[in-house]
């Protein structure tokens, strides 16, 4: 959703223009959020979505890929990222810590 909503961003300023009850119109900063959310994610969702039956060891590369992506991401000097990858880092290793820890 939060693609598809990227995608449209131009309508918003649009939509605020012509419907007055509308006050919650992002800023620069919301969509630099929103692009940066969007990258993270794919790479999670894509371990997901990609096969309907994944076999262990592709699934367990992409694992390692999301890992391996948040990691990068938990550099982040954005406040906002760090903080939400952090979480998310958290999350993951709470789940899939010693496997992950195995591989290195």
């Amino acid at each position: 959703m939060l693609s598809a909503t990227f995608k449209f961003k131009d309508v918003f300023q649009r939509f605020a223009e012509y419907e007055l009850h509308f006050h919650h119109l992002p800023n620069d900063e919301d969509w630099a959020h929103v692009e940066s959310i969007c990258e993270i994610l794919k790479v999670c969702i894509n371990v997901i979505s990609r096969s309907d039956y994944p076999t262990s060891n592709l699934y367990l590369i992409e694992v390692f890929r999301v890992n391996e992506t948040l990691d990068k991401c938990a550099l982040s000097k954005n406040d906002f990222i760090w903080t939400m990858v952090t979480k998310m880092k958290d999350k993951f290793e709470k789940y899939w810590g010693s496997a992950i820890l195995s591989w290195l």
